[in-house]
């Protein structure tokens, strides 16, 4: 019993150093994120979902392409619509989750600072990889600026602050 103790502390460990958080990713240092264009949330949601440049409901995602969830802080449950807002990447983390045995999903977590508008809390993008990709060996490749406006679309912008 000692010993399977004596192994589960150091994996509980370094379980709770994938999440913590890291600095900003070069590319979006010095940017801001815009609303462009306002948003509709019913009263259970407290997230929206973004794939192919547009909102989507869980049931139009396609798993398998890159997506976004942005988290609002909302606390009343009633019909809701994002209409403004601008925020600032504070911290960034990432881990793999949902590995099969030819690829992964790569989780990206922003966090937000919300300097008007709407409080947001952060932006989890995911995005699958397989093993065989060159970089899967040397490191993840994160979503650029670029790849994160296509899945934002124009309910987001990406602009120098």
């Amino acid at each position: 019993m000692r010993f399977f103790i004596l192994i589960l502390i150091p994996v509980f460990l370094s379980a709770c150093s994938i999440f913590q958080p890291g600095p900003v990713p070069v590319s979006f240092q010095d940017k801001v994120i815009e609303v462009g264009q306002p948003i509709s949330m019913s009263p259970d949601q407290f997230s929206a979902l973004f794939q192919y440049g547009r909102q989507v409901s869980q049931r139009e995602l396609t798993i398998w392409d890159d997506y976004c969830r942005v988290r609002a802080e909302r606390s009343e449950p009633s019909n809701w619509q994002w209409t403004e807002g601008r925020y600032r990447i504070t911290s960034f983390s990432w881990y793999d989750d949902l590995c099969t045995k030819r690829d992964c999903d790569l989780v990206q977590r922003y966090q937000l600072e919300t300097l008007s508008g709407e409080k947001a809390a952060e932006i989890d993008c995911r995005y699958r990889y397989a093993f065989g990709d060159p970089w899967a060996i040397t490191g993840p490749h994160f979503l650029s600026p670029e790849q994160l406006d296509a899945v934002l679309g124009d309910y987001f912008n990406i602009v120098a602050q």
